[in-house]
C-alpha cells in the first residue's frame, strides 16, 4: 500500500499561493507607483506651465505700468504747460483789458450819461455815474449787455439827486468782464481741439 504525504503537498501549495500573492502585490505596487508617477509628472508640467504664464503676465503688467506711468507724466507736463499758457494769457488780458474796456464804454456810452467812478477788481466791474433820465440809463445798460466785453449787467443803485443845481438820476452798475482773446489764441484752441480728437481713446477691457 502506497502512502502519500498530504501535509507536504499542502505546504507546497501554500508556498506557491503565497508567491503568487506576493508577485501580484508587487505588480500592483509598481502599477500604482507608475500611475502616481504619471499623474505627478502631468501635475508638475501644469504647474510649470502655470508659473511660466504667470511670469509672462507679470512682465506684461510691468511693461503696461511703465507705459501708464510715462503717459501720466506726459499728461502732467501737458497740464502744466496749459496752466502756464493760461496764466500768461490772463496776465496779457488783464494788462491790456482796462484800456480796451474804457474804449468800449466810450463807444457805447450815451451823450446824456456821465461816469464818476470806474472800479475794476479782477473780472468784476463797477460803474457809478449819473444820467439826465432813466431812459438814457436803460439804453446804456442795453448797450453793455449787447457788448462782447460785459455780461450779467445789474443795476445796484438808482436814485434822484442834485448835481450842480440840476436834478439827475444817480446810478451804480455791476457786471462781469469778459476779456477779449489775444491774437492767435483762437487758432491755438482749434489746434488743441483737433489734437484731442486725434488722440485715441483707451479701450475698456472686457
Amino acid at each position: 500500500m502506497i502512502k502519500i504525504n498530504l501535509l507536504e503537498t499542502r505546504e507546497v501549495k501554500k508556498k506557491e499561493t503565497l508567491r503568487q500573492q506576493v508577485f501580484i502585490a508587487v505588480l500592483a505596487l509598481f502599477a500604482t507607483l507608475g500611475i502616481i508617477g504619471y499623474f505627478h509628472l502631468g501635475i508638475t508640467k501644469k504647474i510649470e506651465e502655470t508659473i511660466e504664464k504667470k511670469e509672462k503676465i507679470d512682465k506684461e503688467i510691468k511693461r503696461l505700468q511703465k507705459e501708464a506711468n510715462a503717459l501720466k507724466q506726459y499728461k502732467k507736463k501737458v497740464s502744466n504747460l496749459e496752466l502756464r499758457r493760461n496764466v500768461i494769457r490772463n496776465l496779457q488780458s488783464e494788462r491790456n483789458g482796462p484800456v480796451m474796456l474804457m474804449d468800449e464804454i466810450a463807444d457805447i456810452m450815451p451823450r446824456e450819461l456821465w461816469i464818476d467812478n470806474f472800479q475794476l477788481k479782477g473780472k468784476k466791474l463797477t460803474i457809478k455815474g449819473y444820467t439826465a433820465d432813466n431812459e438814457t440809463l436803460a439804453t446804456f445798460m442795453r448797450n453793455l449787455n449787447d457788448s462782447n466785453y460785459f455780461k450779467g449787467v445789474r443795476l445796484t443803485q438808482s436814485k434822484k439827486s442834485k448835481k450842480e443845481g440840476l436834478t439827475v438820476n444817480t446810478f451804480s452798475l455791476s457786471m462781469a468782464v469778459v476779456y477779449p482773446k489775444m491774437e492767435g489764441e483762437e487758432e491755438e484752441e482749434k489746434v488743441d481741439k483737433v489734437e484731442k480728437k486725434k488722440t485715441p481713446k483707451k479701450k475698456k477691457s472686457k
